[in-house]
């Protein structure tokens, strides 16, 4: 949308450029300027967080969780519908993943292998205002690591990966999920 607005006034100042009998150059010169600025404002995070959230104080002794994936995380009917649940029941905690089966880290993050590797995917939206909607219900949040299986890991650091004795390939399993 915002790009939309920039193209928008690049046609007034165009438009306005012609009208005030102002040299192509100039013309040009301010184009170039007004798509620097257009570059520079829609490289902005579309989905700003907030601040990073602290752990619930006094965790149970006892914890009754639920899980939940991260595509179920990025959903908010399906927020809605666990939160309501934790809400009306024993349960206390839910479990999400983090970085899932696939090797994927669902949230924008400044982790440096997780980036290098382009292992992530914009999935979980803000995850700091998520956790904090947790907790603002009494929910604790437990994060999720699934190490073994990481097909990202796998096909950017083969060397890393489980090697199939007979193939000398990478081993995949039945789900063609690399180790």
């Amino acid at each position: 949308m915002l790009k939309y607005f920039f193209i928008f006034i690049l046609l007034i100042l165009a438009g306005t450029a012609v009208f005030l009998l102002i040299s192509p150059a100039k013309v040009f010169q301010i184009v170039n300027q007004a798509m620097v600025l257009s570059a520079k404002l829609t490289e902005a995070d579309p989905y700003p967080d907030i601040e990073n959230q602290q752990p619930l104080p006094n965790p149970p002794e006892i914890i009754k969780a639920v899980y939940a994936t991260n595509w179920s995380m990025s959903n908010n009917k399906k927020i809605k519908y666990l939160i309501d649940l934790i809400d009306t029941t024993e349960l206390n905690a839910i479990v999400v993943d983090v970085k899932d089966y696939t090797g994927i880290v669902p949230y924008k993050n400044d982790i440096n292998s997780v980036n290098k590797y382009n292992a992530w995917e914009r999935r979980i939206l803000e995850p700091n205002k998520l956790i904090k909607t947790l907790h603002d219900h009494g929910i604790y949040v437990i994060g999720r690591i699934s190490v073994f299986q990481d097909l990202q890991l796998a096909k950017a650091r083969p060397d890393l990966a489980l090697i199939s004795s007979s193939t000398s390939a990478i081993w995949q399993d039945n789900k063609g999920l690399a180790w």
